[in-house]
């Protein structure tokens, strides 16, 4: 679950401050999420599902792990 971010984030080549300029959140929102601190919220997942250009069962999946 921790991972899931860090993985499709990676698989895309973007780094964690590109995925938080991208959705408006801080470089240290997305390491908080990658390692379990915190978790996005609904609204989170889905600006990182079009930050990352997720299809529409990549974003399932995600919302899956993350649950």
């Amino acid at each position: 679950m921790k991972a899931t971010i860090a993985q499709w984030r990676g698989l895309k080549g973007m780094s964690q401050t590109e995925l938080a300029e991208a959705i408006n959140k801080t470089q240290k929102t997305i390491s908080a999420w990658e390692t379990g601190k915190t978790e996005p919220r609904p609204s989170d997942l889905d600006a990182i599902h079009k930050a990352l250009r997720l299809r529409a069962t990549d974003h399932i999946l995600l919302q899956k792990d993350l649950t």
